[in-house]
């Protein structure tokens, strides 16, 4: 399931850092007990977190930064 992200399309678009100092980007996995989570594709991302922090069994975080060259 592919939530809605920030160029307003489902799926993943990948880093696009404004111009200038790196920019940082935290990335956040939830292990969850079913293989769906019960929101519609294309929806609003906080409605797709909200769902999986409700099911989440665990969840881990990654933070990294990325700077165009």
């Amino acid at each position: 399931m592919e939530a809605r992200n920030s160029f307003h399309a489902p799926g993943w678009g990948g880093p696009c850092p404004p111009p200038g100092p790196p920019h940082r980007y935290v990335f956040t996995v939830y292990a969850l007990p079913d293989a769906h989570l019960p929101v519609r594709r294309g929806a609003d991302p906080a409605e797709a977190i909200r769902a999986a922090e409700r099911r989440r069994i665990d969840q881990a975080a990654l933070t990294a930064t990325f700077r165009r060259s």
